[in-house]
């Protein structure tokens, strides 16, 4: 876990130059309209606190854009709903190959998912990263790759699932 080299407020605010895009055979994606250098903070992935209660009572379409987060400080799964009172960040697809990840830095004693370049990304490239071991996608992944992981990811550790595989922590406050 790093601490956020910057404050708090400006890392909630998702690098400017980004664009929601239909991504060919894969729905609505985020790309970039300048080059992004290898390690750059791209932005905050936020979204509304959620339970594991909470979830439970959800139909799975409503739980597309889950994270799941503190579990090293909360005893109840606890997630982050990229889908209401979210960002631009919610539409970063998978690729089982990506260009970023998700980490968990510390600003204002929380962790934030921050999302980061692990190369240099070009202008018009979408971002992408490794939604995780759990992840079912319904007709099979479509991230473009050779990763042959049909319907299910069984791999590393994930950041964004449309189940519950994450385990970032938030820190020991409550949600709110």
């Amino acid at each position: 876990m790093r601490a956020l080299p910057c404050h708090s407020l400006g890392c909630r605010v998702v690098y400017e130059s980004l664009e929601i895009s239909p991504e060919k055979d894969r729905g609505l994606g985020l790309k970039t309209s300048s080059d992004i250098s290898a390690g750059t903070a791209i932005g905050e992935y936020k979204g509304k606190p959620t339970t594991q209660h909470e979830w439970e009572k959800l139909d799975k379409s409503e739980r597309r854009y889950m994270i799941r987060i503190g579990a090293s400080f909360f005893k109840e799964r606890r997630y982050l709903n990229g889908e209401v009172n979210g960002n631009k960040l919610a539409r970063v697809n998978h690729s089982c190959e990506p260009n970023c990840q998700m980490e968990e830095w510390i600003a204002d004693g929380y962790a934030r998912l921050v999302l980061i370049a692990k190369r240099n990304i070009t202008v018009g490239e979408y971002l992408s990263f490794h939604y995780g071991n759990e992840t079912n996608f319904n007709g099979g992944c479509r991230c473009g790759t050779e990763c042959q992981l049909g319907t299910s990811l069984k791999s590393t550790n994930s950041y964004r699932t449309r189940l519950p595989s994450h385990a970032i922590a938030r820190g020991p406050a409550e949600l709110g």
